[in-house]
């Protein structure tokens, strides 16, 4: 992204008219999200309470797992970046999941407290503005980032690779440290604990890949910065971008993954060439020439209006 940056700005010099690149993020979601990821301590502490009475090699394996993910997510929130918001929409949702197993066992009051707060966090820190937030303090100098929103195939298939996760990582747990465990358990808990070290490895690689797309605003133009549908990042100078609009899905190149949700048309002066990603039809990826184009922010009025605020002469 450096790099695309500095390229920018070989292309063209910023304009002495446009005002500085700030974000006007609805500050309140983001504190409220941020206190609530840290306030699943409530979370872990009435968890904890509930398995006091376990055997010791469960009970601490589980709660040192508990405690070093609330760790992790207050780190998290503490430190907000692109990382962070890949950690925090990971481990949050696992502290909801081991909730809803405790809860599936016994359904005790602190249970259904640390239910609730976690599953509060988790709503909250999967909103748009929090993820504009949190990408935003990891930009560059005057760089002004919008995420864009995941296709809803690909959330799919985000959220089923999490849960095969989560299932496996409980299983492995559960088999392996049961005090009556046979066998046959052993083998299956084996099993799960390979399919719980591969996902873990693989699985942030996976969502911090979707966290990684941006529409960009620099001085010097505006970036499509999307290895999810593009094989390059594709870069516009100022002088070449006429508009960009707010609009439903049209006919415009689709830059976006095949998002179905609202976005914003950016029309060029001239056409150019933006390379798409590889598919199995196209496992090179496929030059295709553009003169309007369709990505879908998560929130397109605000994108929109940005530039506009920008650029008041277009």
């Amino acid at each position: 992204m450096n790099n695309c940056v500095g390229r920018m700005n070989s292309v063209s010099e910023p304009s002495r008219e446009d005002p500085p690149i700030r974000p006007d993020s609805n500050r309140w979601i983001v504190v409220v999200a941020r206190v609530a990821a840290a306030a699943t301590l409530v979370s872990v502490v009435s968890l904890a309470d509930t398995i006091g009475d376990w055997a010791d090699g469960p009970r601490i394996v589980t709660l040192a797992t508990l405690w070093v993910t609330w760790g992790a997510v207050l780190l998290a929130v503490l430190v907000p970046s692109t990382v962070s918001l890949t950690a925090v929409r990971l481990l949050v949702p696992s502290i909801a999941g081991v909730a809803l197993v405790r809860m599936l066992e016994g359904a005790e009051p602190a249970v259904w407290l640390a239910l609730s707060v976690a599953l509060l966090a988790t709503v909250l820190t999967a909103a748009a503005e929090v993820g504009e937030h949190f990408a935003q303090l990891s930009a560059y100098g005057d760089e002004r980032r919008f995420p864009l929103r995941c296709p809803a195939p690909m959330l799919a298939v985000l959220v089923l690779s999490w849960l095969v996760w989560f299932a496996a990582i409980v299983g492995a747990l559960h088999l392996l440290l049961a005090t009556d465990r046979t066998g046959s358990d052993v083998g299956a808990g084996i099993a799960c604990a390979v399919v719980a070290v591969a996902a873990t490895v693989a699985l942030p690689r996976r969502f911090h890949r979707f966290s990684r797309r941006w529409l960009v605003y620099v001085p010097a133009g505006l970036v499509v910065h999307d290895h999810v549908a593009l094989a390059e990042t594709a870069m516009f100078s100022s002088a070449d971008v006429v508009r960009v609009e707010p609009t439903e899905r049209s006919d415009e190149a689709d830059l976006s993954a095949g998002c179905r949700h609202a976005g914003v048309a950016i029309e060029l002066a001239d056409f150019d060439t933006v390379v798409k990603a590889a598919t199995p039809s196209t496992p090179g990826g496929s030059a295709v020439h553009v003169r309007t184009m369709w990505v879908c922010p998560s929130r397109p009025g605000r994108a929109s209006s940005a530039w506009a605020a920008r650029s008041p002469r277009r």
